[in-house]
């Protein structure tokens, strides 16, 4: 079940760019209204199948919380953004290659390989 769940991540993630792109219609702001709406409600959904308690109090903090979803919301906000803006494969190339250039900027020159590498 995991397994399958992580394929159909990648495929859901991989096909972002190519929504993203056919959305270009619709305001960032109101996409991103959407998408949160599917994933509440997909959320909720879950919680009733497996029986859980559907309105649970959460289990981090106010400030956890906030930048939690302030940096979904940000990311999700300038990437739709800049899809309407910028070719969709530059635009993807910037948002998946930044944290792999970020690790290798900060790492010094005896981690710098292993940073490569994804360790």
């Amino acid at each position: 079940m995991k397994t399958t769940l992580g394929i159909l991540a990648i495929v859901m993630w991989s096909c972002l760019a190519f929504l993203g792109v056919n959305t270009a219609a619709i305001p960032a702001f109101q996409l991103l209204s959407i998408c949160f709406a599917i994933s509440a409600l997909l959320m909720f959904i879950k919680r009733l199948i497996l029986k859980e308690n559907l309105f649970s109090k959460p289990t981090l903090s106010v400030k956890q919380w906030l930048v939690g979803v302030g940096g979904l919301f940000g990311f999700h906000y300038c990437y739709f953004t800049a899809l309407k803006i910028a070719p969709a494969i530059e635009v993807s190339l910037i948002a998946y290659l930044w944290p792999m250039l970020l690790a290798v900027f900060i790492a010094t020159k005896a981690t710098r390989i292993k940073a490569l590498l994804g360790g």
